[in-house]
């Protein structure tokens, strides 16, 4: 959830700011048009894509897989912008649309998360209780974590911290302790 999260809260920002100080310098238009093309390709993921993957290698293995794919997409984000401070503009407009479209398939893991905790319920009795405290838990996250990365994503950017990228790094390494929790999955 915080993976998540923390990216859709930078998101918009990262892209509106200056490559030469992370970000990616693009207009509104542009904005509008990531978070569009974003929001389609995540519901083909979840709609499409999710159901036979899940039934093909369940629910541990497509967490499993999305950790990772959360690392990498913390890694090349941060590299597209490398590519713009290079002036390797058209070799950003190839990779940078495939790697949103590509990322966009992490947002299987909400639901991914929601089937472990079914899972995980001893009870079909403690199922509701086991919700409604991840439900307090994911309010509490949602209260906190937009605050928290937008706040180091500009401290990132204003003060230059890690070149601008503390922000990668720091959901890098939650995206890779995620990867440890869920090999405790059952």
């Amino acid at each position: 959830m915080t993976l998540g999260l923390s990216y859709t809260a930078i998101a918009p920002v990262f892209w509106f700011t200056n490559p030469t100080l992370g970000g990616y310098g693009l207009s509104p238009l542009w904005i509008s048009a990531f978070l569009g093309f974003s929001g389609i390709a995540q519901a083909i993921w979840v709609l499409a894509i999710f159901p036979p993957l899940h039934h093909r290698i369940g629910t541990k293995s497509i967490l499993h897989i999305c950790s990772y794919g959360f690392q990498m997409f913390y890694i090349l984000t941060p590299m597209s912008n490398l590519l713009l401070r290079a002036d390797m503009t058209l070799l950003f407009w190839i990779l940078t649309p495939l790697l949103q479209l590509l990322s966009t398939g992490t947002g299987i893991s909400l639901t991914a998360i929601q089937l472990a905790l079914n899972d995980a319920a001893p009870t079909s009795a403690s199922l509701g209780t086991l919700n409604a405290l991840a439900l307090k838990a994911t309010s509490g996250i949602r209260t906190v974590a937009p605050i928290l990365f937008t706040a180091v994503f500009a401290a990132s950017v204003r003060y230059q911290l890690v070149g601008g990228y503390l922000v990668w790094v720091i959901m890098l390494l939650l995206a890779a302790g995620t990867t440890i929790a869920v090999r405790h999955l059952p």
